[in-house]
């Protein structure tokens, strides 16, 4: 039997096209720059009681509600199994029970009572990336990165899920994201769900980059202990205020050592300004007011 060249090519077309495609989907698989956070320690929910006031509108009580603190978040650190005993709420205690749901629930809301409820998960990250914390909530929630509040999430009795995106910068090392949320009364039997992720604009794997965990033990990984960055000099400011840390770190992926220049608030630790690379200024000089 003789095949031509155009009988062949009508044969062998339609699976270098299948080959193809699949290959086009592994591909597109292979990068993964959203991670859905799986893991998760829930406490709660536990009665709340607002402000007594015949004045104020629903969202004015759930405004409320929200200032009151019956933990102190920025020292939320829990393990699974921890019992914690509520301040003010008729000596209630709650355990910090484990969840590896991407949608966490704290029940179905009640009619009779406003809830509290905390939600937390911890994140390894291996070298610094900006990402966006996707959040999906059917409740009013706060969100806390590493003790300091990111996102404030107001939902009444007429909304409906609400979502809200921020922007984090993240740093290798260890960190906590603390989700309180409060419910109003008066939803029915409608359910009480969080779920949240982190994505990048980046085509990479963020997995690579950031593990998701409900565990405070920190292991650091081969990339975290070459990430660390080696310091050349401080250079505090005249007030005091700010600190000029310069240091040489790996880049990733290529391996290369570049130089680094961060700007730290002395009195939190937190980073200000960053210039890497090329971006470094020839000399750094404060002015006199800093």
């Amino acid at each position: 039997m003789i095949i031509n060249k155009k009988t062949a090519l009508s044969l062998i077309l339609p699976v270098l096209l299948v080959l193809f495609a699949s290959a086009s989907i592994l591909m597109a698989g292979n990068v993964q720059n959203e991670l859905v956070i799986k893991d998760w320690l829930l406490l709660g929910p536990n009665n709340l009681y607002p402000p007594v006031s015949t004045n104020l509108s629903e969202k004015e009580v759930i405004n409320e509600v929200s200032k009151i603190n019956p933990l102190k978040v920025i020292d939320l650190i829990p393990v699974e199994g921890d019992v914690v005993k509520w301040p003010f709420l008729y000596s209630d205690t709650s355990t910090w029970t484990k969840s590896s749901d991407a949608k966490i629930s704290f029940g179905k809301f009640s009619s009779d009572n406003y809830k509290i409820g905390y939600a937390v998960t911890y994140l390894n990250v291996s070298d610094y990336l900006k990402a966006d914390l996707k959040i999906n909530s059917t409740a009013s929630v706060k969100v806390y990165y590493d003790g300091k509040e990111i996102i404030k999430l107001a939902n009444s009795e007429q909304d409906k899920n609400k979502d809200s995106n921020t922007s984090l910068d993240l740093e290798p090392g260890f960190h906590s994201l603390v989700f309180k949320t409060i419910a109003n009364k008066k939803k029915g039997k409608e359910k009480w769900t969080i779920s949240a992720s982190l994505k990048t604009d980046k085509a990479f794997n963020i997995n690579e980059f950031v593990s998701n965990t409900s565990s405070k033990t920190h292991y650091l990984d081969y990339k975290e202990l070459l990430s660390s960055p080696t310091i050349r000099s401080v250079d505090i400011s005249p007030d005091g205020k700010l600190a000029i840390i310069q240091c040489v770190q790996t880049d990733w992926p290529d391996f290369n050592r570049v130089s680094c220049a961060n700007v730290v608030d002395i009195a939190n630790g937190n980073l200000v300004y960053r210039f890497i690379g090329d971006r470094i200024p020839a000399r750094f000089e404060w002015s006199p007011d800093s």
